[in-house]
């Protein structure tokens, strides 16, 4: 939300900015309401970011209004359902009316349709089933590919994601602990939970039966444990861990937050 220049008070930007292509479009302690930023916005749950009362037609070509006139908003939204994979029959649908990979690609269709540079996608896959989801991703893979944008997939389903991106950045309570090329991630340089993370998902190749679960809780991030965010339930971690926040280490491909990682 931040990102995509949509937070509101009580949330606001405490430092730092968001820059794109050079340009700040999100500082801390502004608050404009600038809808300019040149970022489209696929929302987690498709349904809920769809008017239940409007036709998916209506609601592509309102979004694209902001920045055409009437007659190319309409061009625009026809050619973009159409390029998502909805033939013009299901124009005039109502979200209900559609299948969940259906409403996903509407809503992928309005990020699009004001020619952002970035697309934020929110959890794209919740909901989905896996054959769906397998085709959404590779609907990404030909969109950024076409029209030449960015896109940022935020997500906690590793698995995938791993396998339709070019670079990770792995999170944990709220602090970056890995950047890395997203075939290196959960590979012996990477951080803890991200080998924790790759380890909790199975694997048809392999003969483990039994996946192994991170334990214990995240923390409270209004009380962080000192030091380390993940020593607790890390089974690497040391007496050292606890003692300071480990620093984000930057190597010639890869950046670990890890006092026990040697960044590649």
């Amino acid at each position: 939300m931040t990102i995509a220049g949509l937070a509101r008070w009580p949330a606001w930007v405490e430092r730092g900015d968001v820059r794109i292509d050079g340009r700040v479009v999100i500082e801390a302690g502004v608050q404009d309401g600038r809808r300019d930023l040149g970022i489209g916005f696929v929302p987690q749950f498709a349904m809920n970011g769809l008017n239940p009362s409007y036709t998916i037609f209506r609601q592509v070509t309102e979004a694209a209004e902001l920045t055409m006139d009437a007659p190319e908003a309409r061009r625009r939204a026809t050619h973009l359902l159409e390029r998502v994979g909805l033939e013009v029959g299901r124009h005039r649908a109502f979200p209900h009316q559609l299948s969940g990979g259906m409403r996903q690609r509407v809503v992928i269709a309005m990020a699009l349709v004001n020619r952002p540079s970035l697309i934020v996608a929110d959890e794209p896959l919740s909901g989905l089933d896996v054959t769906t989801q397998v085709s959404v991703l590779q609907l990404f893979r030909e969109l950024r590919d076409e029209f030449g944008v960015a896109i940022l997939l935020i997500s906690h389903d590793l698995a995938s994601v791993k396998d339709a991106s070019d670079e990770m950045v792995v999170m944990y309570a709220g602090r970056v602990v890995e950047i890395a090329p997203s075939c290196g991630v959960g590979g012996s340089q990477s951080h803890p939970y991200s080998q924790a993370l790759v380890s909790a998902f199975p694997d048809i190749d392999s003969d483990r039966s039994i996946l192994r679960a991170i334990a214990g809780d995240a923390p409270d991030l209004s009380r962080l444990p000192p030091g380390c965010a993940f020593y607790p339930r890390c089974v690497e971690a040391e007496a050292r861990c606890c003692e300071s926040v480990p620093p984000l280490v930057q190597g010639a491909h890869s950046a670990v937050a890890c006092l026990r990682r040697v960044p590649t």
